[in-house]
C-alpha cells in the first residue's frame, strides 16, 4: 500500500513538472518572438530614418535640381552639385531595395541594408520661383521578410522638406564646416554607427559566469541550461552552458549567473571642424557646409 501511494505521487508530481514546464517554455518562446519583433521594428525605423537624414543633407548641399522639374515628380533625383567631382548627383532605389547614392564618377554607395527593402521612394519638386529650390521627399521602408513570418513584419513611412541652401554648395573651398558631430553612443545600429567617423560598433553579447548546476534548486535547475534534475536523488545535475555560448538576449537573461549586454556604438566621433571638404562634412551626422 505504502509502495503505491508512493507511485501515483511520483506520477502526479512529474505531471504537475510536465505542464509547468510546457506553459514555462510556451513563455519563454512568446518573449523569444516579442524580441524579435522589436527588433525588426528598431532596424527598419533606424534605417529609414538615418536614409531619410542623408538624403535631405545632400539635397541641401545641392546648387540646383535637374530632374524632376518644378511641380513634377519621380523615383529618383537628380542634383546639381558646385564640387565638379560630385556633380551630378543621383538618388534612387536600387534594383536590390536599398537607397543608391551616386556621385559624380564615384562608386555609388548605399543608405539602406539588406535587411530593409525601400518599398517607395518619391521625390517632388516643390520649388518657387525665385528661391533655390525644394523638394518634398517620402519614403516607404519595410523589413526584410522572405519566408513571410509575422514577426519580421514591420513598415515605416517617413515625409520631409529639403530646400537648397541660398547659393548652393561652394566646393571651391571657400565653405567650411559647422555644427556638432552626433556623439558615437546615440547610433543604435551598425550601419549607422559604421557612417560616422572613428565610432565602432560592438556587438550584443552574453556576460558573466554561468551558476553551476549542483548550487540550483529544482525550479532554478529546469531553468538552466545545460543542467538536468536527477529526481533518484533529487539533485541538479550537469554543466551549466557557458554565458559566451548563448547568443539569445532571452535565453541569456534566463540563465542564473549570466547578463546581457546590448550592442553599442563607441568611440569619439571627428569633430566638425576637422572636416575640410564638403563631401566629408556632410556625411557625419551632425555637421553642415556653410559656405561663404
Amino acid at each position: 500500500m505504502k509502495k503505491g501511494s508512493t507511485l501515483i505521487e511520483l506520477i502526479v508530481y512529474i505531471g504537475i513538472v510536465t505542464i509547468v514546464l510546457l506553459v514555462a517554455m510556451d513563455f519563454v518562446w512568446q518573449v523569444i518572438y516579442g524580441d524579435v519583433k522589436i527588433r525588426s521594428l528598431r532596424e527598419t525605423q533606424q534605417n529609414a530614418r538615418f536614409a531619410m537624414e542623408k538624403i535631405v543633407r545632400i539635397i541641401k548641399s545641392a546648387s540646383g535640381i535637374n530632374s524632376p522639374t518644378a511641380g513634377n515628380s519621380s523615383d529618383s533625383i537628380s542634383l546639381k552639385m558646385a564640387d565638379s567631382n560630385l556633380n551630378p548627383t543621383t538618388i534612387k532605389v536600387s534594383d536590390a531595395g536599398e537607397i543608391q547614392v551616386t556621385q559624380g564618377t564615384n562608386d555609388s554607395y548605399e543608405l539602406t541594408n539588406k535587411r530593409v527593402i525601400v518599398d517607395n521612394l518619391k521625390f517632388t519638386n516643390v520649388s518657387s520661383q525665385g528661391t533655390p529650390g525644394a523638394v518634398r521627399i517620402e519614403m516607404a521602408v519595410k523589413h526584410a521578410n522572405p519566408s513571410g513570418r509575422n514577426e519580421y513584419k514591420a513598415l515605416i513611412n517617413l515625409v520631409s522638406t529639403a530646400s537648397l541652401l541660398e547659393g548652393g554648395a561652394s566646393g571651391s573651398g571657400t565653405g567650411n564646416c559647422q555644427g556638432t558631430a552626433t556623439p558615437c553612443d546615440n547610433f543604435n545600429d551598425q550601419d549607422s554607427c559604421n557612417n560616422q567617423k572613428e565610432c565602432s560598433w560592438n556587438d550584443a553579447s552574453c556576460t558573466g559566469d554561468c551558476t553551476k548546476c549542483k548550487e540550483l534548486d529544482f525550479w532554478q535547475c529546469i531553468f538552466q541550461q545545460g543542467c538536468n534534475f536527477d529526481f533518484r536523488k533529487f539533485k541538479c545535475r550537469g554543466k551549466c552552458t557557458s554565458c559566451d555560448d548563448i547568443s539569445n538576449q532571452t535565453l541569456c537573461n534566463v540563465q542564473l549567473g549570466c547578463s546581457w549586454q546590448d550592442a553599442y556604438c563607441s568611440g569619439a566621433a571627428t569633430p566638425c571642424q576637422d572636416f575640410t571638404t564638403e563631401e566629408t562634412c556632410v556625411s557625419q551626422s551632425g555637421c553642415q557646409w556653410v559656405t561663404q
